[in-house]
């Protein structure tokens, strides 16, 4: 018997998502798609407020934009590890720069995600099995 293939969009068990993401379009639509996929988000546009979330949740996974307001977004990955916060991390950013992937690699972040990305192969580094 043939099974169906899975979903790639809602393989794999809910997570807890917080989203560091300043632009609003980009908020929306990361909101609907991964909420779609049975995900808990919480989406933030002020890296000073997701600080202080992290503080008060337990996140599987930070989707971060690289270029936010007041620091980037390896600059806040770095302050949410200082702070004991050792999750996944996805970099989202449309800067393909060498430099980008370099310093995304001198500080250990997880995945760096190159926009715009279709939600499957956003799917697949969160749940990679």
């Amino acid at each position: 018997q043939i099974k169906p293939e899975p979903n790639p969009i809602t393989n794999g068990r809910p997570l807890h998502l917080l989203v560091l993401e300043d632009n609003a379009i980009n908020q929306q639509l990361l909101l609907e798609l991964l909420e779609k996929a049975g995900h808990m988000v919480d989406i933030f546009d002020d890296p000073y407020q997701a600080l202080n979330a992290l503080d008060r949740s337990r996140y599987d996974a930070l989707l971060v934009d690289y270029h936010l307001p007041n620091m980037t977004g390896v600059d806040f990955v770095l302050a949410a590890r200082e702070i004991g916060h050792a999750c996944k991390v996805v970099m989202m950013s449309a800067d393909i720069s060498d430099e980008l992937k370099r310093r995304c690699q001198q500080h250990n972040m997880d995945k760096l995600i190159i926009k715009p990305f279709k939600i499957e192969v956003l799917m697949r580094l969160l749940n990679p099995d």
